[in-house]
């Protein structure tokens, strides 16, 4: 039997988490896009009704295959390394506990910053994700605007190839400098608000008979993170949901606004709330999705290394 190590046990957690989080919460999603860039709803209880009425439940699930690999590949490649970075500021800790009791002063100075290297790492990997996000969400966004009315695309692919055809690959990179701030901004948060809520939990809850972590922890840390994470970028959001937005046609350069453009129309369109439009279901999806997607990858972690503990006997 050939023993998970542990960057493969990383990357298959992170894939299971993918999948697992993108099923549940594409629905909520395409909520939350329409919502951000079309101001004929009256709230997201009206949107999701409207959609369901006049487009179908499956409506609600258009553009999930774009999300749905993106999103298993980039927690594949987050979480792979994000695990790696734990391993390493695990042994920095340990390092820096060792010579903190040679010198006092270091436990008063430097101690508030162990966490730091945390959000560091976070941000990172938000950098690293956009190259591979920014076309996939492209598509995403195309496919739940293409409402009954228009129907332009038959699904995820044909969307990619009919944007391609029209303007080449570059189109797909439509946002990127907004995406890249935005993943960073998500990344940053998600990740070191859920070590330090974790971490506090696990405190707080006392010690489990396995050693393991508290499922609760889990649950809370996960869910609370992906709040705060997608109330910190929501803005970013809703501005990159109007860049990726605007129709692609033949003159789509010479007639696409710019990101001071979409940021002038979305003021005009509502002032601060504008920049907020949608918050309600991205609240419930985040909170959903992110207790769950760090519950899948704990589950799927634990499990893969249970197996390498039977193959060792």
């Amino acid at each position: 039997m050939v023993l998970p190590k542990r960057g493969v046990k990383d990357v298959l957690s992170g894939c299971f988490a993918g999948v697992v989080g993108t099923c549940i919460g594409h629905p909520l999603d395409t909520v939350k896009v329409r919502l951000q860039t079309q101001s004929h709803y009256r709230g997201a209880l009206d949107c999701f009704l409207s959609v369901v009425k006049n487009e179908g439940v499956r409506s609600l699930y258009r553009g999930m295959g774009s999300p749905l690999v993106s999103l298993t590949i980039l927690n594949m490649l987050s979480f792979s390394v994000y695990g790696q970075l734990k391993v390493k500021l695990q042994e920095w800790n340990q390092a820096f506990v060792l010579l903190a009791q040679e010198d006092p002063r270091l436990t008063t100075t430097n101690s508030s910053s162990s966490d730091l290297p945390y959000f560091l790492a976070g941000a990172g990997v938000g950098a690293i994700a956009t190259f591979l996000s920014t076309p996939f969400e492209m598509v995403k966004v195309q496919l739940q605007l293409d409402n009954v009315a228009l129907k332009q695309y038959r699904g995820t692919f044909h969307c990619a190839k009919e944007l391609v055809k029209l303007h080449g690959p570059k189109i797909l990179y439509n946002g990127f400098s907004v995406n890249m701030f935005r993943e960073v901004v998500f990344c940053t948060v998600y990740f070191g608000c859920y070590e330090q809520l974790k971490h506090a939990l696990n405190q707080y809850f006392g010690p489990t008979a396995d050693g393991k972590d508290h499922a609760r922890a889990i649950l809370i840390a996960g869910g609370t993170s992906g709040v705060a994470a997608g109330f910190a970028n929501f803005p970013l959001d809703v501005i990159k949901a109007n860049l990726q937005g605007q129709p692609v046609t033949r003159a789509f350069y010479a007639e696409r606004r710019g990101f001071r453009e979409v940021v002038r129309a979305c003021w005009a369109r509502g002032g601060v709330r504008a920049f907020f439009s949608g918050l309600g279901p991205s609240t419930l999806r985040s909170a959903f999705v992110s207790s769950t997607r760090f519950s899948a990858y704990e589950f799927a972690f634990s499990f893969l290394s249970s197996l390498e503990e039977d193959g060792h006997r």
